[in-house]
């Protein structure tokens, strides 16, 4: 971990720092949370109600740097420099701090995508692609925690938001697309993971 975060007081050490983050990802898990539930309370189109899933998967991210940001301008230390290095590392800053928020977020994935089912099913939509989607990204999320192995996501992509976007707003899935759009999530997830561990 970088010294630059350590400028920052009441951060200063890498426990002081990693229990900030995490704290920070428990807000935001809470807020999703509420944000998902208010979801279903109000009367929106699918489209929009899709739209906000996608927004929806950002918030857990969001908060806790935004969080950090504004600690780091209350102390009057916010600096091109610490805001390079904030951009460059990231929030998952070490492995305790990347174990909690991929099993929390993959959990809150789950919970998402069965409220916006529960929605589409309620609205006389479609929901077999979306409930087989949902339940593959479950068993591969078990797996990850089971044998305490992240790049099992890989071979359960999480297809969900890309497969239901691509029938419901593009066109009815076939099996081309649904091999090229399967192939590019893997690959994407795969880059992703790769990227974090090499922070």
């Amino acid at each position: 971990m970088n010294n630059v975060f350590y400028e920052i007081r009441d951060l200063n050490t890498e426990e002081k720092l990693t229990n900030f983050i995490i704290n920070s990802f428990k807000i935001s898990f809470i807020v999703r949370f509420l944000f998902i539930l208010y979801l279903n309370t109000i009367n929106l189109s699918l489209f929009w109600r899709y739209i906000l899933i996608v927004v929806d998967d950002m918030i857990d991210y969001v908060i806790p740097l935004c969080l950090l940001l504004f600690k780091v301008y209350k102390e009057d230390k916010l600096s091109f420099e610490i805001f390079k290095e904030l951009t460059k590392a990231g929030l998952l800053l070490n492995d305790k701090i990347k174990r909690f928020y991929r099993y929390n977020d993959k959990i809150m994935d789950v919970f998402s995508y069965s409220m916006f089912i529960s929605y589409m099913k309620m609205n006389n939509y479609d929901t077999t692609i979306a409930i087989y989607l949902t339940l593959f990204r479950f068993v591969g999320s078990i797996f990850v925690i089971f044998f305490n192995n992240i790049y099992l996501l890989v071979l359960f992509p999480d297809l969900v938001k890309e497969i239901v976007g691509y029938n419901e707003f593009i066109s009815p899935i076939n099996k081309v697309s649904f091999i090229i759009i399967t192939i590019l999530k893997v690959i994407f997830e795969y880059v992703k993971l790769k990227n974090e561990e090499n922070r």
